[in-house]
């Protein structure tokens, strides 16, 4: 990974912005270099959930954001375009 830190848009939370967004963690953590074991101790999520995640599982957004931080990436909500009318 780079120093630069790198942003993911959380877009709308709609499944499809979840699911960009779980893919991308998942693939930082596995850029990272880091284990699983080494991920649960440094976010302090078990290692359990951390195991569930990296296998396809959920995780709630506020330990999504834990591993962001760990991995240098900052979350962020991306503002929904209105329609007018």
């Amino acid at each position: 990974m780079t120093d630069i830190k790198r942003r993911i848009d959380l877009g709308h939370m709609r499944t499809t912005s979840k699911n960009s967004l779980a893919q991308a963690l998942r693939a930082a953590i596995r850029e990272s270099g880091l284990s699983m074991r080494q991920v649960s101790l440094r976010t302090g999520l078990g290692y359990q959930s951390v195991w569930g995640f990296l296998a396809g599982g959920d995780l709630a957004l506020r330990n999504a954001s834990r591993i962001a931080e760990l991995l240098g990436l900052e979350l962020r909500p991306v503002g929904r375009k209105r329609k007018d009318g």
